[in-house]
């Protein structure tokens, strides 16, 4: 007999409160056994972002979401673990309901460790695809009387050796290579009372790289336009491996050998096609040599032009 299910999962922003269940007086063992696989998307955007995101539900009413970010449309090239996107905990399946669509769907709950805001969705199972809601309103999914219904137009295929992503990938200095070539401009931000920059970082596929930096009078960076002459620069750079930053981050080492200038030695955080750069070498973590190599990265952010 052919199961149709239905399953949404929101993004949740405030507390709510409730109680883990199933539905009243229903069996929906079967409802589990169906939805216990693991599921993948298709490569999609969503906020300017290249990415493939994994939903894997156990029969011990466990589950694990993961999210990777690329550099390309068909996620292809510089795949990066979206770690603060990771989340697991444990699930319940609920009464059949109808969608906003009118289809027939099933709640879910699903209760993220770490005491963690519960999130109250449906789903939507269908043969070897899975559909879920997305948010429509600021309180969606925070509450079991704010439970969404609405089913998002982004499918989940049963994962299989064809669709898969290899999650423990690090990509080799290589395999990064062709995720940062091009032109990243960092927008107009002040650098002091009534002075504002812009700068353009250039990689090149020969590791010949240059930077552009410019200061203005005006906030939006049109007016008395002056080179900053020491944030200009061409030269060579190197990578180097992909190193521990923080909980939810991986960053990878570059040499930057400026023309005429000794070798800096930093480190840089990519997320699809944003960017954000070390900052200038501290006390401790000068960039003078690989031992003493910048340890934080600058706050704002490059984006990829």
């Amino acid at each position: 007999m052919r199961v149709i299910m239905a399953l949404v999962i929101m993004t949740l922003a405030s507390c709510g409160s409730g109680t883990p269940g199933t539905a009243d007086d229903e069996d929906v063992s079967e409802f589990v056994r169906a939805l216990s696989k693991t599921w993948i998307t298709d490569c999609h955007s969503i906020q300017n972002q290249f990415q493939r995101r994994i939903w894997q539900f156990n029969r011990d009413n466990s589950y694990r979401k993961r999210s990777y970010v690329y550099s390309d449309a068909q996620c292809q090239i510089g795949q990066i673990r979206q770690r603060s996107a990771n989340e697991q905990g444990q699930f319940f399946i609920g009464k059949e309901t109808t969608a906003s669509t009118g289809e027939s769907v099933r709640e879910i709950d699903l209760w993220p460790e770490h005491n963690a805001q519960a999130y109250y969705g449906v789903y939507k199972l269908e043969l070897d695809s899975l559909y879920l809601s997305g948010k429509t309103t600021v309180l969606s999914g925070t509450r079991p009387e704010y439970r969404s219904g609405t089913l998002s137009g982004i499918v989940y295929h049963r994962q299989n050796q064809v669709n898969s992503i290899d999650e423990n990938r690090i990509l080799t200095p290589e395999e990064e290579l062709p995720a940062i070539v091009g032109d990243w401009m960092l927008n107009c931000i002040e650098i002091s009372p009534g002075l504002y920059n812009h700068q353009i970082y250039r990689y090149n596929a020969d590791l010949t790289f240059s930077t552009e930096a410019y200061a203005y009078s005006d906030p939006q960076c049109t007016q008395n336009k002056t080179p900053i002459v020491e944030r200009t620069q061409t030269g060579i750079f190197q990578l180097g491996q992909m190193i521990e930053y923080s909980d939810d981050f991986l960053v990878r080492e570059i040499n930057m050998t400026a023309n005429g200038k000794p070798t800096f030695y930093s480190i840089y955080g990519r997320i699809g096609n944003t960017m954000r750069v070390g900052a200038d070498g501290s006390i401790n973590t000068p960039g003078n040599d690989p031992e003493h190599r910048v340890s934080v990265l600058w706050q704002e952010e490059f984006k990829r032009i």
